[in-house]
């Protein structure tokens, strides 16, 4: 009995490990859609009216893609150290 319960406890592991990683590259994905999206409408923001905000929205343009390089580096990292993660 106690030897069929470890293969069935380490399968158990590997589909939560899965599905864990699954969800991730999801949250990954849609928090770098979202963030795009914010990016090219504070452009469109920033070019149809930029002087109404003093420079600020295109300073956050600024600090947007900034943080669009970082999440490259973010992801990068995790891909290096998860092989198997897209």
């Amino acid at each position: 009995m106690k030897i069929k319960t470890v293969p069935v406890l380490l399968c158990a592991l590997l589909v939560t490990t899965v599905v864990f990683a699954d969800e991730l590259h999801n949250k990954a994905m849609a928090a770098t859609h979202d963030l795009q999206r914010a990016i090219n409408e504070m452009v469109v923001i920033h070019q149809e009216h930029g002087s109404e905000f003093g420079g600020h929205m295109g300073r956050a343009v600024e600090l947007a893609k900034q943080a669009e390089v970082e999440r490259n580096a973010a992801l990068e990292y995790y891909r290096a150290h998860h092989p198997g993660w897209q």
